[in-house]
């Protein structure tokens, strides 16, 4: 048996094991809900507190990976609202330099992304705060940043990526304010700190709740933004009220519902450090949350199995980050090899790369919600062209990945292991159509069979591979034979598209 948290606030699930007696067989108790570590909360007569939910799930054979399907279809369809429609290929600046954008630099990644079929240009952090310092200084302060960045013309900015036919986006944290920003020395009373460098906001407090809300309001109105990517980065303590933050987040979650239903068509990205605020309950009050910092294509590919256990496949944001290296390393050099190398960060920066190829990365990224980032401006124009294939690729999927549930065809495995093959069956609710996502990590094998899973026994089903016709057969061929995947180079993914005939 499975157990899923829906929290409001701080959770845990502690699972302890007991014995009736002496002699007797031991049993396992199971606590799970709202956090009690710092829960001090004192209820008045007629007042009362809601609890987490908790789905309890039933597990085929004991297998988590079985029940991984089971357990999409009733989130999608019972505690998420439905997915937006045709969600768009993003670019996000983040991972090109950083906060350290100039504007030419962002009109190149523009030209790029167009050319390669974004939808969406979303500037990541950098673009704000009127005083001096980091990004991370000045979060808190949404006024445009004068002296870097956009130099206060980001209206300016995004009239041109309207132009270029593509939306515009934004970055923001409004949860998370330095102290020094002007809002914090004003109105001091409206926020909480545990530490005297970062404060968030007293939700509690009306005013509070009116500014975070009507600042975000602004942003989304001013530069007539389509995508917002939400963000929160740091660690608040303890819940000074005694509620373990359940009554923080019933406020936080009832201002983002506010915001959705007035702008519709924004799409609302939820980010945490990553994904470390991500679960079922963030989902209810984000059209997709972003999976991880950790953008190492075989990285991600681990966390995001992992992550299938938990959560619906299609509500994930991923992105394919890539650069280029101009020089190829010292041994490759020696031989003569004078290519670009295709490099992607080694984890959650540039501080480490690994060459990486770009198939691979795309297919890592594909079976979420695909975007892209990094200098997609300085890759190789054949580089670009397999972006933009990709991109082909998922425009014409998009519906069926963010409402499809996925067979972990292979276990999950630890972070850092690149060895064996790994396998993902997206499939339609309706049982019709999949999408095996098929993945060559470090194996000396060069082929792999994979069998399918809940087809319809009776039904002919054709499997193609770029557009090639690999096998047409019954379901229960495919579920008992399966679909051999030739893969000849090691790191390398492919697609297999299998359709009811």
């Amino acid at each position: 048996m499975a157990f899923h948290v829906l929290p409001w606030g701080n959770w845990t699930i502690t699972a302890t094991t007991h014995t009736a007696r002496q002699g007797s067989l031991p049993f396992v108790v199971v606590e799970l809900g709202l956090n009690d570590d710092h829960l001090h909360l004192l209820l008045q007569p007629q007042q009362s507190i809601a609890l987490p939910d908790i789905v309890f799930q039933t597990l085929p054979d004991g297998d988590p990976t079985l029940g991984a399907p089971q357990l999409h279809r009733y989130v999608s369809s019972r505690l998420l609202p439905p997915p937006p429609p045709d969600p768009p290929v993003v670019y996000n600046t983040w991972y090109d330099v950083n906060e350290w954008f100039t504007v030419e630099r962002l009109r190149a990644q523009l030209a790029a992304a167009r050319q390669i079929g974004c939808d969406v240009f979303v500037v990541d952090a950098g673009w704000f705060g009127a005083g001096s310092g980091g990004w991370s200084d000045q979060v808190g302060d949404w006024r445009e940043k004068l002296d870097g960045g956009l130099h206060g013309r980001m209206a300016d900015f995004a009239n041109e990526v309207r132009a270029a036919g593509l939306g515009f986006g934004l970055w923001m944290e409004p949860e998370r304010l330095a102290a020094g920003v002007p809002i914090v020395r004003e109105h001091p009373q409206w926020f909480i700190t545990t530490d005297g460098v970062f404060y968030y906001p007293d939700l509690e407090n009306p005013e509070a709740y009116n500014y975070i809300r009507g600042e975000m309001a602004r942003l989304i109105e001013t530069y007539r933004l389509v995508w917002v990517k939400i963000d929160f980065n740091f660690e608040r303590g303890a819940d000074r009220s005694g509620s373990e933050y359940a009554t923080y987040y019933r406020l936080w979650y009832r201002l983002l519902d506010e915001l959705r239903h007035r702008y519709a068509g924004v799409f609302f990205e939820g980010c945490a450090s990553g994904g470390l605020r991500l679960d079922i309950n963030t989902l209810r009050h984000f059209d997709a949350h972003w999976l991880s910092d950790d953008v190492s294509p075989r990285d991600v590919l681990r966390i995001y199995q992992g992550a299938l256990l938990r959560l619906p496949p299609g509500r994930l944001t991923k992105w394919a980050v890539l650069s280029t290296q101009k020089q190829a390393p010292s041994p490759l050099a020696r031989l003569g090899w004078r290519r670009p190398i295709t490099i992607a960060p080694a984890s959650t920066s540039w501080d480490q790369a690994v060459p990486t190829d770009v198939d691979f990365a795309a297919r890592v990224a594909l079976p979420g919600l695909f975007g892209l980032s990094g200098d997609i401006a300085g890759l190789p124009r054949r580089v670009q062209e397999r972006l933009a294939y990709h991109v082909a690729f998922f425009k014409k999927w998009r519906n069926f990945i963010v409402s499809s549930v996925a067979h972990l065809l292979t276990s999950p495995a630890p972070i850092d292991d690149g060895s064996g093959w790994a396998a993902i069956q997206l499939q339609d609710p309706q049982d019709l159509a999949s999408l095996l996502f098929v993945y060559r990590l470090d194996d000396p094998a060069g082929k792999m069979r994979f069998r399918l899973r809940d087809l319809d026994p009776s039904r002919i089903y054709t499997a193609t591979m770029d557009n090639l016709t690999l096998t047409t057969a019954s379901g229960k061929e495919l579920m008992d034979n399966g679909i051999t995947v030739d893969l000849p180079r090691r790191n390398n993914a492919q697609v297999v598209v299998v359709t009811p005939s």
